[in-house]
């Protein structure tokens, strides 16, 4: 018996050295933390909208393109075409000028420029001599000369003076989204095609001030202002 008792509490001192002796499982690794979702990046701020600066003189280099291009005899205005898509809003109304049909976004705006050529213009001289800014458009006053040659000729020219008014509206995003030129072509027409022969070898200076300041007048006295 007491053989047996010794025996057991041997085993039991065995067992308990084991259980102390017997090395402690490693703490598993922590896992990481989990990453953070990947936000997508904040879109950025619009730009700010262009200063009145900016879109006077964006203006006038869009009308200094087209006379660029007629006085190089080339009639190419890829500098034209270039600023209708920096300048202006894809579905752009173009009317120039005012009582012509209207063009309707750049292809057609391109179109328009063919113009200067079909009428004969080979010279185009533009003096910016005013120019009014509102919240929402530009208007700005230009003395326009032009020589046209005359039908049917290769020598005999018109010379033509006359004030214009370019009237822009702009959105939001500082694009024009109308342009309306007010001036009356029609006595230079007449005389390149012949119905106005003024003195010295087939040249002739016409000058229309009364009909087209009527049209400059009617557009500072509120005619575009009413519409916008």
């Amino acid at each position: 018996m007491k053989t047996n008792t010794l025996l057991s509490f041997t085993l039991f001192v065995l067992f308990i050295s084991h259980i102390s002796s017997s090395p402690s499982p490693s703490p598993s690794p922590s896992a990481p933390p989990p990453s953070p979702a990947s936000a997508s990046p904040s879109p950025s701020p619009p730009p700010p909208p262009p200063t009145a600066a900016t879109l006077v003189n964006n203006l006038i280099a869009y009308e200094n393109s087209i006379t660029v291009s007629i006085n190089s005899g080339t009639y190419d205005f890829s500098d034209t075409i270039l600023l209708h898509r920096l300048l202006f809003s894809p579905d752009c109304i173009y009317e120039d000028p005012v009582g012509f049909p209207a063009a309707f976004g750049h292809e057609q705006m391109r179109a328009v420029l063919a113009n200067w050529r079909a009428v004969r213009v080979i010279h185009l001289k533009k003096r910016y001599t005013e120019h009014i800014m509102y919240s929402d458009y530009l208007m700005l006053h230009i003395q326009m000369s032009m020589v046209g040659v005359k039908a049917g000729s290769e020598v005999e020219v018109c010379h033509y003076q006359l004030p214009m008014v370019v009237h822009v509206t702009y959105g939001n995003d500082g694009l024009i989204t109308r342009y309306r030129s007010y001036w009356d072509p029609r006595e230079y027409m007449a005389c390149i095609n012949g119905g106005g022969s003024g003195g010295g070898g087939g040249s002739s200076s016409r000058s229309s001030s009364s009909s087209s300041s009527s049209d400059s007048s009617s557009v500072s006295s509120g005619g575009g202002k009413s519409e916008l």
